[in-house]
């Protein structure tokens, strides 16, 4: 039988330890949201707040990924802290999602006719009902994000995944 010598893998960082890959890719997400969510004031669309979702379901799938490698009470913190920022905005797209739907739903009923004015107006209070709920959910935003990236809780991010330069 004859075999073949053993190659060098292509794929990237398969020769690397994966503690380093871990720190690395996740300080990068991290910093990333924080880059982002500094970013968002008032005036900031809507869609900004889902992006910045989006990077903490990343980072968030990154910690319980390589969970295991990491002191257990410190990353358990990590996440915690984590999930009431990533809470916070899910919320926030729910009620988005809802009024899109509503008001997707009255158009479509007035485009097909015969709709009681009285289904149209209670679509209507309830967009605003949402509408209200969305934006007492984005008021917390500021004090939301402020808590997630405070001097302690950078610390902690520093200390479990900040890459050895």
């Amino acid at each position: 039988l004859i075999s073949t010598p053993a190659r060098r893998s292509r794929i990237v960082d398969a020769e690397r330890p994966i503690g380093d890959v871990a720190n690395e890719r996740t300080w990068k997400v991290y910093r990333k949201l924080l880059k982002r969510g500094a970013s968002i004031d008032d005036d900031t669309p809507a869609e900004a707040l889902h992006e910045l979702r989006k990077t903490c379901k990343k980072l968030r799938y990154l910690l319980e990924f390589f969970r295991s490698l990491y002191p257990r009470k410190r990353i358990d913190k990590a996440i915690k802290i984590l999930k009431g920022l990533q809470d916070m905005l899910g919320t926030f797209q729910d009620l988005e999602v809802q009024q899109d739907t509503l008001r997707e739903y009255a158009n479509q009923m007035m485009e097909e006719g015969n709709i009681p004015s009285e289904t149209l107006i209670a679509m209507g209070m309830t967009v605003e009902r949402l509408h209200l709920r969305q934006q007492q959910t984005r008021d917390r935003f500021a004090a939301q994000f402020n808590e997630f990236s405070n001097s302690a809780n950078r610390r902690l991010f520093q200390r479990l995944f900040r890459p050895a330069n």
